[in-house]
């Protein structure tokens, strides 16, 4: 089972005696917010909750497939961040998007909550409960989605038996391996109704619009017909996931100088990379996105952090090389059959700390040697440029 944090025996603990005291308070919330009665017929309405960020969608994006095929009449509605709407559109893999940032979905160094988004909670309870569904699921290991579940109202509550708060599940599907990708986590929440765990990879859906409008903006800007694009976006959604710009621009140097290449450098909504030293003729993206996915579409390979991006080009079939700092890839690599290359410290111990890092800096990403990476990323290029070659992976201590 994919890991968000280090489980110690203190954290454990902890889960036990917080279900230690709220268990008692179940008959009163129970009395408050009582379930909708359950029904014999196939569910009708069915909630699923991926509160996280755009990767966590994209792996998230089997499982609604696979929910979808089991239960092809049904509303799916999905719960989650409000870039889920854009990253799951033309896909059919939901019907609407419940989107609200929960308090506890936010790292340490974001914004904290507003008391007046605090104070919307309620309300989204409100409208999850109206919807009435038959059924719900949470892949986390946390038991306020726990609880969030159970507020909802659905009849029947799918999800793991770890991290607190399993006696608001009305089906406990046991942890079982912890070498499990993500991906097969979701899926195996699919048990309990006798579904069977597809293998179907992540395909985003781009239209023919977006194609077109993507390949004018890089005809506009320089690309010629044909010439190789590698897509560099240097941003994450943490500093604790972002490796130094300098060491990417290096990157877009070797790429465009060594391999070829035209750049494609992307900014990310919050601007990291926005004033980079970047190799003449490189092409510069400040993209919604829509226009990101529809400009990833065009690329050969992209260059990234362990992030959102590095998992919507690999829905997208474009092969991926990525920096990963305190995630784990066994558990978190692009679902995909597209080539995914990698680099990251192997000498390390506190992996996964979900951004909670214990140290000064982040030292999963400045104890990285730069020359690993870059004898990697050559090796990636290579690759790329030789359709039989094999995906890079080196560890770096």
């Amino acid at each position: 089972m994919a890991q968000t944090w280090l489980v110690d025996q203190r954290k454990l603990q902890m889960a036990k005696r917080a279900d230690v005291f709220f268990r008692p308070f179940l008959p009163l919330l129970r009395l408050l917010y009582p379930p909708h009665p359950a029904s014999s017929r196939p569910p009708e309405r069915i909630l699923v909750s991926e509160l996280w960020h755009i990767g966590d969608v994209v792996i998230a994006m089997p499982f609604l497939a696979a929910l979808r095929e089991l239960f092809p009449n049904a509303t799916i509605t999905l719960l989650s961040k409000s870039h889920a709407r854009d990253t799951l559109a033309n896909t059919g893999l939901v019907d609407k998007v419940v989107a609200f940032d929960f308090p506890w979905t936010f790292l340490d160094e974001d914004r904290r909550p507003t008391i007046g988004e605090l104070l919307r909670i309620p309300s989204v309870v409100k409208q999850l409960r109206a919807d009435k569904y038959d059924l719900a699921f949470d892949c986390s290991r946390d038991g306020r989605n726990h609880l969030l579940m159970y507020l909802s109202g659905a009849a029947r509550r799918i999800g793991f038996g770890f991290g607190g708060g399993e006696y608001l599940l009305t089906d406990v599907v046991p942890v079982g391996s912890l070498d499990l990708h993500r991906t097969s986590d979701w899926l195996r929440l699919l048990e309990p109704l006798g579904g069977s765990a597809g293998s179907g990879e992540p395909r985003l859906a781009v239209s023919e619009p977006e194609r077109q409008w993507a390949r004018e903006f890089l005809r506009t800007a320089g690309r010629a017909e044909g010439e190789m694009l590698v897509a560099i976006h240097p941003g994450g959604s943490s500093r604790l996931k972002r490796w130094s710009l300098e060491h990417f621009e290096l990157l877009a140097r070797i790429a465009a100088e060594e391999g070829g290449a035209r750049v494609l450098w992307i900014v990310d909504p919050a601007g990291t990379g926005a004033e980079s030293k970047l190799p003449a003729g490189s092409i510069v993206a400040r993209a919604s996105l829509r226009e990101l996915i529809a400009l990833l579409s065009h690329t050969q390979l992209l260059v990234s952090n362990d992030g959102g991006p590095m998992h919507l080009a690999a829905a997208l079939g474009i092969p991926t090389f990525a920096v990963y700092s305190w995630g784990k890839p066994e558990w978190w690599k692009p679902y995909s059959t597209a080539r995914h290359s990698w680099v990251q410290r192997d000498d390390i111990t506190c992996r996964p700390c979900a951004g909670h890092c214990i140290f000064s800096e982040p030292i999963c990403l400045t104890g990285l040697s730069e020359q690993q990476v870059v004898v990697a990323f050559r090796t990636e290029l290579a690759a790329i440029q030789s359709p039989r070659g094999e995906p890079a992976r080196i560890g770096a201590s």
